[in-house]
């Protein structure tokens, strides 16, 4: 059935996956087949919970062989957007959608000031992004794009130790992976998507239809603990939680609907001062 790649994608979906290593070191089967047939791949912006990640897998594997486990670090040299967006889009204006051409795309569609047209950089969040996106999805989806490259080479090292874990050394030819986000928080529900789309062409271009992905997404209801401590971000995860499940309902009516839908239903990206309009 091939070996299954596990995705966390920010604090709640890498959380998730903790949850799930204590259960799989506990589970007969699944300890003795870990090394070969389980592998982790953790991206966030906070860089201490990608390292307490991979001492948790170690320390609970205890005499069993870990499983692989590959970061992607989306802050690693980053404190604020200021620096990454100023050198992607060559300055902090928005460009003229008349004049430029289609090749910046993501350019033209990046938030900016309404009225000065400053492009938006978070200026507002106060720590640097090694400790979190501060629940602002925006930033990690920025730095997924701009760290794809990475993640692509990051990719690479999981299917070439997937190969050389495999007991009979046979090639690759099936993997499973799954997809772990919290959609009320800032990282995860900012890069999942981004992930996903390059999780299925990188693995599709190699296997074909025998690439089964699934994405295990939940919303804020899940952090009704979280809320309790911290009543402020009530808003903040609700509206990411409605957006993201906006975005999934948009993707799900739009896929293999042409003939009912001739003019796809267009989801767009919530004003960032007017979330509910």
């Amino acid at each position: 059935m091939g070996p299954n790649i596990f995705v966390g994608c920010g604090g709640s979906g890498i959380g998730a996956l903790r949850r799930l290593h204590v259960l799989l070191c506990e589970d007969h089967h699944w300890r003795k087949r870990m090394d070969s047939d389980v592998y982790y791949v953790v991206a966030d912006t906070e860089l201490a919970e990608i390292r307490d990640f991979k001492a948790h897998v170690r320390r609970h594997a205890r005499e069993a062989r870990a499983p692989f486990v590959a970061a992607i670090p989306l802050s690693q040299g980053v404190s604020s957007l200021q620096s990454p967006v100023t050198e992607a889009f060559g300055g902090l204006k928005a460009p003229d959608p008349l004049t430029d051409g289609p090749e910046h795309r993501h350019f033209r569609h990046w938030w900016y000031h309404p009225t000065t047209r400053d492009l938006y950089i978070a200026s507002k969040l106060t720590d640097p992004l090694t400790k979190g996106a501060g629940q602002c999805p925006s930033i990690s989806f920025f730095l997924a794009w701009k760290e794809m490259p990475a993640i692509d080479r990051t990719l690479r090292t999981v299917v070439d130790e997937i190969i050389k874990r495999r007991r009979d050394g046979a090639p690759l030819d099936e993997a499973n992976f799954h997809i772990v986000a919290g959609l009320g928080g800032g990282t995860g529900r900012g890069c999942w998507n981004l992930l996903a789309f390059k999780l299925r062409h990188f693995m599709e271009e190699r296997l074909g239809d025998k690439v089964k992905l699934t994405a295990h997404l939940f919303d804020a209801s899940v952090s009704a603990d979280r809320i309790a401590r911290r009543p402020d971000t009530k808003t903040a995860m609700e509206v990411n939680s409605l957006t993201g499940l906006s975005e999934l309902s948009c993707w799900m009516r739009n896929d293999g609907a042409v003939d009912e839908y001739p003019e796809p239903h267009l989801y767009r990206l919530p004003h960032l001062e007017r979330p509910f309009d």
